[in-house]
């Protein structure tokens, strides 16, 4: 589901890039920043790199709960889970072009300023992968967060910016147990003497 979703959102990305400024290539990569050994995880330069740095469950309580419905009767299954990805768009592009790194940076961020959430009704492909919803917020990174991160990633500062993708729904769809349904009710009524 995770895979899915952030190939979703890259495709609509390197849709909107392409369009935007008249492109062939994809300018957005799905990949590591850096790989365990240290080595940068990609030949290509001058990209928007697009990496999953973090998942978190949101306790999410208006969704369908224990109990579900069937054409076959009630049944049990486990509630859904919802899940926030924090994710990063790494300007990766030589020295020289510093220019473009901020410009690919800035039509990141107008694009998810345009368009906050992938909908079925907006993103169509989202209903052929089981995505609901994705929603999404810029997140404001203080010093210390920024410093902690790339230092975690183990590269040097580039021109990024990191989102939350909220609400990537894990459906569980195995049955725990269905639930037998009344049919008759018999109720013996005494008049109790006085």
């Amino acid at each position: 589901m995770i895979d899915e979703a952030l190939h979703t959102i890259s495709e609509q990305l390197n849709q909107y890039l392409k369009l935007r400024f008249d492109l062939t290539e994809n300018m957005v990569a799905l990949s590591y920043l850096i790989n365990q050994d240290g080595s940068v995880a990609t030949e290509e330069k001058n990209k928007m790199i697009f990496s999953l740095l973090d998942i978190s469950e949101e306790v999410y309580t208006n969704g369908p709960g224990q109990y579900r419905n069937s054409q076959f009767g009630e049944y049990v299954a486990r509630p859904n889970m919802h899940l926030n990805l924090q994710v990063g768009f790494f300007a990766y592009f030589n020295p020289s072009n510093y220019n473009e790194a901020l410009k690919f940076t800035s039509a990141v961020i107008q694009f998810f300023h345009s368009k906050p959430a992938f909908t079925e009704q907006n993103t169509p492909t989202l209903a052929d992968r089981g995505i609901e919803k994705l929603q999404f917020e810029m997140l404001h990174l203080d010093s210390n967060t920024k410093n902690n991160l790339w230092a975690t990633l183990g590269a040097k500062y580039m021109p990024s910016i990191v989102y939350r993708v909220r609400a990537v729904l894990i459906e569980d769809a195995s049955v725990q147990g269905h639930l037998e349904t009344i049919r008759t009710m018999d109720i013996d009524i005494k008049k109790k003497d006085a």
